[in-house]
């Protein structure tokens, strides 16, 4: 396990030297469109449909930059929010069932790093405090080769991200859960890469927790640069 805390950007050689964790997140991001094309969504909106925990659901997830972060979760069958997440630079606002649920600092620093459009980006900036270690051999995620790069960031989320040989694809992301309590180990498999206007994005998604799948969704429909308003993340 890396370290917690403050830690300097870095990452370890693979058995290949050439092959570093920067490559390969490089690689990721113009696989999926490219750096101008990823920093040009200012916002999005994806309308998903799936199961969570054995009950089929619709979820809506928006996003806008700077900092805005909006997942609700309704049941197909009922009208309040089966879970609610709005995250607001900062401020993270959690209710299940209509109930608000208290946010440990842990978790707040869990849902800011998921609720990140493309964080790849944000790892391979300049002024990026994040630790990143490439593991000296690939692992097979479903029969199929993936390089395995464990991500550590300033503000303690530690993540292992898995990225397809071939194609370059992030195809798992696994949050680890260290010490606390209340955060966890997540794992999110990620399938069937499209093209949506000038980038690429996953249909497929499938989260499990303590090795149970807690939801398996598919994505239906995305709008990008529309325009949202802030009073869209309440």
């Amino acid at each position: 396990m890396l370290l917690l805390g403050f830690i300097v950007k870095g990452s370890a050689q693979h058995a290949d030297s050439s092959l570093t964790a920067e490559k390969v997140l490089q690689r990721y991001i113009d696989a999926c469109g490219g750096a101008a094309s990823l920093q040009a969504v200012n916002d999005f909106t994806f309308k998903v449909t799936g199961k969570a925990y054995g009950r089929k659901v619709n979820i809506i997830i928006r996003g806008k930059r700077p900092g805005k972060y909006l997942q609700e979760i309704n049941l197909q069958k009922g009208h309040k929010p089966f879970s609610k997440v709005v995250v607001l630079g900062d401020s993270i606002r959690l209710t299940n069932y209509g109930k608000q649920v208290p946010v440990s600092n842990r978790l707040r620093n869990v849902y800011k790093s998921r609720s990140q459009f493309f964080p790849e980006l944000g790892y391979l900036s300049p002024d990026n405090m994040t630790k990143l270690e490439l593991s000296p051999q690939p692992e097979n995620v479903k029969g199929n080769p993936a390089y395995v790069i464990t991500i550590a960031t300033i503000d303690g989320v530690i993540l292992r991200n898995y990225y397809d040989v071939k194609t370059g694809y992030k195809v798992l992301s696994v949050m680890l859960s260290g010490q606390e309590e209340d955060v966890p180990e997540i794992s999110t498999e990620l399938d069937d890469y499209r093209t949506v206007g000038k980038i690429k994005l996953p249909f497929y998604f499938r989260n499990s927790s303590n090795n149970k799948v807690t939801v398996e969704a598919v994505l239906k429909k995305v709008d990008i640069n529309t325009g949202l308003e802030n009073d869209q993340f309440k």
